[in-house]
């Protein structure tokens, strides 16, 4: 045989050779191609605080209709009256006389007396829960709350 045609076919079973391992080789491996990363777990995130309860809307609360006042109110000679926020009071007027008898106060609030709450011409009361003042007064002829 002559040394050219030795050398093709040398080079022709070479390349049989690597056309057959080839395949094999690239499904195994891959190929050339980059290797696959390795999937990793995700940064751990710091917990978010959940958002805050907004504040209930207040409700109003009819503190007029209390027992305690209704109990005093049924003599023509009471005058119930509603203390915004604060609560309900009642005043009795009995031949000129003005006293307290009774009074529901909303939770939180408390009251002063500036004038007589049990026997004068007048109620004169301070209200108040610290951030919210009322001023209640009762007195012939005039209803003043504030």
């Amino acid at each position: 045989m002559s040394r050219s045609i030795r050398t093709t076919t040398i080079l022709a079973v070479t390349l049989v050779a690597v056309a057959v391992a080839a395949p094999a080789a690239f499904a195994r491996k891959g190929g050339d191609s980059a290797p696959t990363p390795t999937p990793t777990a995700p940064a751990p995130t710091a917990p978010t605080a959940p958002a805050p309860t907004p504040a209930p809307e207040p409700v109003y609360v009819d503190y007029c209709a209390d027992p305690t006042i209704v109990n005093v109110a049924l003599p023509d000679e009471v005058l119930v009256n509603a203390a915004g926020a604060a609560g309900c009071i009642a005043v009795r007027v009995h031949n000129g006389v003005f006293s307290v008898a009774a009074m529901v106060l909303a939770p939180g609030w408390t009251y002063s007396a500036k004038s007589s709450t049990t026997g004068g011409d007048r109620v004169k009361l301070e209200l108040t829960d610290g951030r919210t003042d009322i001023t209640y007064l009762v007195e012939p002829g005039k209803t003043w709350i504030r």
